[in-house]
Parts: structure tokens; sequence; C-alpha cells
């Protein structure tokens, strides 16, 4: 049987007063009862519930204070002795009654349990992932700003907007650094709703999931009720997991706050894209490429909404998109982005050879934005390449199986078996 641990006086003193590492755990600045989040786990205290998606469960009092012990300060290893003060005050329990609470958190984390409740050995426990809170103090709602977070968010989404293997990934960890900086920070929270969403939508990665975008959109709100970027990561985060009604609702909120916000307006035709609204989805697309006269990744989608049900006005924003391109390769020749969207400008331009040679000439065909090879591919006839440009998504963990589906390009292979396979390989990644 394990030894039952003595709280002498002595200890106590020892450990409260050495490297903060030792120190006590000391109770977060929000209400007991307050919902948070954890890797994208609901915590409600009050229900006693961890849930995401579709799973959930009750967690026993014990295993609720462990967790909401260990959420206080999120990545930090915390002594057992610790622990076991804040879970049984005034009480004489035995090392295994921890051990079990542990147990018991980790099977409602599934999976992810050991992740997420990390063993430190020899000492105590830590608890490894983002926590996001719901209540944050009214007097700090809408008063912060942080050059240092802001001009991290400003780099990540510049990263997002080149492109490249490593997009996301450094997309999500430069916002996932100001969030850190600057928790009251509305922009940033907001930023990293839609970098966790891309996150979740292009790449591979199980630490990561929807509904932590949505949570994060939702503090970000919390914090700026009035923030168009707020709403509008909300509406991306909302249409990440398929609720796309609220998604557009979200976005409608954008737009009331400032209509000339080019980040939601491109959202918005993202979104309409998918719903097969293609009108408004190339006015929208046009509307944001008008406001941000250099951009060029909005455009496209005008591009690709008009061919639907405008030729003419399909041709006329390729010419106008492919000369964006071309001004930013005669900047920086191997831009990720520019490159692979030579392809289906090109094709649209009815340049097929120009097409292939520019999709053979990719430095790395192994991102995210394969997606662009395989549309000229589809467009130009060769439907093999398109299956295999396709698969190679789905391998990767690309999950945007909408945005495929919605693409008139592929509208001549939809019948394809290859085709079907590989899109159902996207749909359940």
């Amino acid at each position: 049987m394990p030894a039952v641990s003595v709280r002498t006086h002595a200890r106590a003193v020892a450990r409260d007063t050495a490297h903060p590492i030792l120190q006590k755990p000391q109770p977060s600045n929000a209400p007991a009862n307050t919902a948070f989040a954890v890797e994208g786990w609901r915590v409600d205290p009050r229900s006693r519930s961890l849930s995401r998606g579709q799973a959930s469960c009750r967690l026993s009092p014990r295993a609720l204070t462990l967790l909401t012990t260990l959420a206080d300060r999120p990545g930090e290893a915390i002594d057992r002795e610790a622990l076991m003060d804040a879970i049984w005050p005034n009480t004489i329990v035995t090392d295994e009654s921890l051990t079990q609470a542990v147990k018991e958190l980790r099977r409602g984390f599934g999976s992810e349990g050991r992740r997420i409740v990390e063993t430190i050995p020899r000492f105590g426990y830590r608890l490894n992932g983002q926590v996001l809170r719901d209540g944050m103090p009214a007097s700090h709602r809408g008063s912060v700003f942080d050059i240092d977070a802001y001009h991290l968010c400003l780099d990540g989404h510049a990263a997002l907007s080149r492109g490249g293997r490593e997009a996301v990934s450094r997309f999500q960890s430069l916002t996932g650094q100001a969030v850190r900086r600057a928790p009251d920070f509305a922009f940033a929270r907001a930023t990293h709703a839609i970098a966790t969403g891309c996150g979740w939508l292009y790449q591979r990665n199980t630490a990561v999931d929807a509904d932590a975008a949505v949570i994060e959109a939702e503090v970000a709100l919390k914090l700026r009720p009035d923030l168009a970027l707020a709403h509008t990561a909300k509406a991306f985060a909302l249409g990440a997991v398929g609720r796309q009604d609220e998604a557009v609702k979200a976005l409608e909120a954008a737009l009331h706050h400032d209509r000339n916000d080019a980040d939601a307006l491109f959202v918005a035709a993202r979104l309409l894209f998918v719903l097969g609204r293609y009108r408004a989805a190339a006015t929208l697309a046009e509307r944001a490429a008008a406001l941000n006269p250099t951009e060029f990744w909005p455009l496209h989608f005008g591009v690709r909404a008009a061919a639907v049900f405008d030729p003419a006005r399909s041709r006329r924003n390729a010419v106008a998109c492919l000369k964006r391109v071309e001004a930013q390769l005669g900047i920086e020749p191997d831009h990720p982005r520019a490159r692979n969207l030579l392809g289906p400008l090109l094709a649209t331009l009815g340049r097929d050879e120009e097409a292939v040679d520019a999709i053979a000439g990719q430095p790395d065909t192994e991102t995210t934005l394969q997606v662009y090879d395989a549309i000229a591919l589809a467009m130009v006839g060769e439907t093999g390449r398109c299956v295999r440009a396709l698969q190679g998504l789905a391998d990767r963990g690309w999950r945007h199986g909408e945005w495929l589906a919605a693409e008139p390009a592929f509208a001549s292979i939809s019948e394809s078996g290859s085709y079907r396979r590989a899109l159902s390989d996207i749909n359940h990644a």
C-alpha cells in the first residue's frame, strides 16, 4: 500500500518559500464557476462536465478540482503535495488517491489524456496546452493594446499569405505567442482563432481541434464586441466545424461593424463560395481585392466564383490577378502562393501549356497550396495528376472538402471513382 502523505509544518514552509515551480497553486482571477477550455475541451465547473464535439463526460469533484488547479498554471509542473492540498485540504490522503484522480481526468480527455495531463517523474503533474477562459474582467475589455503581440500577429498573417510547407504552423505559433504575451488583447485572440481554424482545416495536427477556434473567437468577442475581426474569426471557426448558417450571421455582424474590412470580406467570399452562392462570393472577393491593391489571394476567389456564371468576368479577374502575381514574383521569385496561383490563372486564360509548365516548376509540391495545382490540372484535362494531387492533400490532413465540392473546375471529374475516393479521404481526415 502506498505510504500516507504526512504534511508537516516544515515541509509546508519549505514548499511555499522555494522556487516558484514549488509554490502552492494560486487561484485564477476568473470566477470559480466560469467555464473555460483546455485544448478545445470545454470545462463547465457548474455541471462538472468536460466536452468537445460529441465527446463528453462528467467529472468527479476531485477530478474537477485537479483540473482547475492545473489549469490555473498551464505548462508549469505542480508537485503532488501541493495538488493534494488543493483537492483534499486539511485531510490526510494517500498518494494513490491523487493517482486515481489523474487517471479519471486522463480518461475524460480520451486518447489525448496522457499528453494533456503529463507526469513529471518523482515530482508531480503538468497540464500541457492552451487554457482559454471566458470570464475576462470587464475593466480589461477593449482597453488592451500590445504592440509586440500585434506585430507577432501581423508576422503570422504574412507567413500564411506567403504560403509554403510551414505556413500554417508558423501562423499558429506566432499568434499563439501573441496570445500568451497579451491574453486580453482582442486582436490577438481573433487572429489566433483564425490560425487555429486553419490548423484544423489544412494540416494534420492532433493537438488542434476546430472547437478551440470557436472558443478563442468567443473570448475575443467578450473582450471587444465591436471588433469586426473578432466576428470574422468566429465566422471562420464556425465554417470550419460546418455551422454555416451561424457563420453567415457572424459575417453579417462583422460587416455591420466595418463594411470595408478586407479580412471580413475575404472570409465572407470564401464561405459563400463553399455555400454555392457564387455571385455574392465573386462580388465580395473583388471588393476585398480593391481594398488591398497589392493582394492577389482574394481576387483569385473572384476568378473561381465568377467562372460559374460569367466566364468573361472570371477572365477579367484572372488578368488583374495575374498582374498582381507577376508583380510579387518580380520581387520574390520563389513566393510559394504566387507560384501556385500561376497554374489556375493561366488555365483560366486558356494558356494550358504555360499552366502545366508552371505546375512542373513548383519547388515544393507537398504543401496545402497543392490544391491550386489540382484545380489547374483539372482545368487542362490532366485528371490522373489532379486526383493524385488531391490524394496528397488528404494524406497531409487537408480537411476542407466543402471547398473542393464547390470548386467548378472539378465538375468535369466529379463522377470519377478516384476523385470521389480522394474527396472522401479529405472529408474523413
